[in-house]
């Protein structure tokens, strides 16, 4: 039973015999209890000591059991004096005994009255919570009660509805006519160049402006005009940007219209404005963590965004691209496909002092990004990056400096880069 205790003596008639005879007797009893103890404890391993069995998974268990001492007092020999040490010991452990069953009842008691304590502190949070949701569904409820009975203000039969208003502002300011342009099949490369363009100019107002043309279904005939064919560059160019200016405010409706492969393909057949928008875009899309970065790289954007790292392109499309390729990379699998598409030789390439500060600022930080993998730390030190990053410590921005920072720290996990940071300078600048 639980917290039971018991002790056994053996009594044993010694007789008649010598002094030896009798203490040959105590050695055996003693023996006797010395296997009595050994047995026991193997028995009780054996039964509630699991852990020590695997299982067939290679996993353990462990299963509670009584905690039990078996103690042996010395074997005594029943002369007159030894009866009276015997009686005397077995007084000593009868009294051991009712102390330690003093003891845990005490102990019981004190962590009764703890858990009352906290039974009953929980029951009193308990019922504050029911109150404070009962006085706030009465307030609901009166509240409710009170809209509905408040008397709705007469509306005029002349006077429009929310929804008529909408449009009606909408053919006022063209949104509706540029959009018609945009769905009708007749429109000529001029025609739909002066919709898009116009459209761009009314996103870039207002807010207002803006839901007007989702509202009208605009986001879905620019993501069409952004194809090959449909119409000429500068409609391309002003579709994108209206695009671009839309999915600041409404980022989910841009991509369910398609607008990512629409993007990705603009970076490898649009004109040199229409890639920088669409590396712009693909940038600000893929900020926020989720489905957008992986519907980003399974679009195939990550190669003609390294391609456009290169010089032949403009300062503006390798910054963008930069930034893309750093917000893409916080996926583990993209750094990867980053690495190996080319990129690392051309971020470090960005670092160099005669690029503007803003391109060095993504370049160190998308490198930063890149080298939390292991086989991007050994490309990146290969890539000479170590003595570009040391140098924008002291010569950079402080952004740059940042991510230059976060860039070396991540090198220096490996053991042989560590040496050649320090012996670039970083230490100093570092500390």
């Amino acid at each position: 039973m639980e917290g039971s205790k018991f002790c056994l003596a053996f009594l044993a008639p010694l007789g008649a015999g010598s002094a030896r005879d009798h203490s040959g007797l105590a050695l055996e009893v003693r023996g006797l209890a010395q296997q009595l103890q050994e047995r026991a404890a193997a028995a009780l391993q054996q039964q509630f000591a699991s852990s020590l069995r695997p299982l067939g998974d290679f996993s353990t268990s462990s299963t509670a059991g009584p905690v039990m001492s078996i103690g042996i007092s010395s074997a005594l020999p029943c002369t007159d004096a030894g009866v009276a040490e015997m009686h005397q010991a077995y007084m000593q452990a009868e009294d051991s005994l009712e102390a330690s069953k003093e003891a845990e009842l005490r102990d019981a008691t004190a962590e009764g009255g703890r858990l009352r304590k906290d039974n009953e502190q929980l029951k009193e949070t308990a019922d504050e919570l029911k109150s404070r949701y009962q006085a706030l569904l009465a307030e609901k409820q009166q509240l409710a009660k009170a809209k509905f009975s408040k008397k709705e203000p007469s509306r005029s039969a002349s006077a429009p509805s929310d929804e008529q208003a909408l449009w009606q502002r909408m053919r006022s300011n063209g949104v509706s006519q540029h959009v018609a342009v945009l769905r009708s099949s007749a429109s000529s490369a001029a025609a739909l160049e002066r919709a898009a363009a116009e459209l761009r100019s009314l996103a870039k107002s207002s807010a207002e402006n803006r839901a007007m043309l989702a509202k009208a279904g605009a986001v879905p005939l620019l993501v069409g005009l952004l194809a090959v064919g449909r119409g000429s560059a500068g409609a391309q160019e002003a579709a994108a940007g209206t695009l671009w200016i839309l999915a600041q405010s409404d980022e989910i409706e841009i991509v369910r219209a398609g607008a990512i492969p629409a993007f990705v393909g603009l970076l490898s057949s649009g004109s040199r404005t229409a890639q920088e928008i669409g590396a712009a875009a693909l940038r600000n899309l893929a900020l926020e963590k989720g489905n957008n970065r992986w519907a980003i790289a399974e679009a195939g954007a990550i190669p003609p965004l390294v391609a456009l790292l290169s010089g032949e392109n403009s300062a503006v499309a390798r910054e963008k691209a930069a930034g893309a390729l750093g917000n893409l990379a916080g996926v583990a699998n993209n750094k990867k496909a980053i690495a190996k598409a080319g990129a690392i030789p051309l971020l470090v390439v960005l670092l160099s002092s005669g690029i503007s500060v803003a391109m060095q600022e993504v370049a160190a930080s998308t490198l930063w990004s890149l080298a939390v993998d292991d086989n991007n730390k050994v490309e990146i030190v290969k890539a000479g990056a170590i003595a570009m990053l040391v140098a924008l410590l002291s010569e950079g921005s402080a952004v740059a400096q940042e991510h230059c920072a976060g860039a070396l720290s991540h090198l220096a996990v490996v053991a042989e880069h560590q040496k050649a940071i320090a012996e670039a300078g970083a230490i100093p600048q570092l500390v």
